[in-house]
C-alpha cells in the first residue's frame, strides 16, 4: 500500500501537472507526501523562494487532498518537504531510499530519440535509478484537473489506478 509518496519539483509548470495525482492519492489513501525541490549548489541564492514555493505547493496538496479524506480515516494528510543540494536525479533517488517511500510520482516531458538522448532526463534516469514503482505523468497534452473527470479510482486491493492510458489501459 502506498503510505509515502515522494513528489519531486522543479518549479515548472511541466512538473506540477502532478498536484492532481498527489492530492487524491494522500486524501484517498492517507499517504504522506514528501515534496523534494533539488538545488544544484549549497550556495543558492533562490534557496528561500524554493523553500517559499515548497510551502505554497505544501498548502495547496493538503487543501486538494481534503476534498478525498476517506470519511473513516478523517485525518489531515501530512505534507513534508525538503530542498538537498546536488545532482537531481541522483538526490531524488536517495531521497526515496533514505525515507523509504513507496512510490515516486514524477511528470515527464515524453520525449524521445535523439532530443532525449542529447538532453538527458532526470526521469529517466529516477526510473532506470530505483527500485521504487514510479508514476510517469506526462505533461503534454493532459489534463490536469483529473479529480473532475475520475481518472483515479481505487482498484480492487486497495490500488490505485488512473485511467486514459495508452489503448485504454491503467497508467498506474
Amino acid at each position: 500500500m502506498f503510505k509515502k509518496i515522494l513528489v519531486p519539483l522543479d518549479g515548472s509548470e511541466c512538473a506540477e501537472v502532478v498536484f492532481p495525482y498527489a492530492e487524491q492519492s494522500a486524501g484517498r489513501l492517507g499517504a504522506e507526501v514528501h515534496l523534494l525541490y533539488v538545488s544544484e549548489s549549497a550556495n543558492d541564492p533562490q534557496g528561500h523562494m524554493r523553500q517559499y514555493y515548497l510551502n505554497k505547493v505544501a498548502e495547496i496538496i493538503k487543501k486538494g487532498a481534503e476534498k478525498y479524506l476517506d470519511k473513516l480515516q478523517g485525518k489531515i494528510p501530512v505534507v513534508k518537504s525538503a530542498i538537498p543540494t546536488g545532482n537531481p536525479a541522483g538526490e531524488i533517488v536517495s531521497y526515496a531510499e533514505k525515507e523509504d517511500v513507496d512510490s515516486i510520482i514524477i511528470a515527464t516531458h515524453g520525449h524521445s530519440g535523439f532530443k532525449h538522448w542529447a538532453l538527458g532526463n532526470v526521469t529517466d534516469k529516477v526510473l532506470r535509478g530505483t527500485k521504487r514503482p514510479v508514476v510517469l505523468i506526462r505533461c503534454r497534452n493532459v489534463c490536469v484537473d483529473v479529480s473532475e473527470r475520475g481518472m483515479m479510482r481505487r482498484g480492487r486491493g486497495g490500488l490505485v489506478w488512473a485511467k486514459g492510458g495508452e489503448g485504454g489501459k491503467p497508467l498506474f
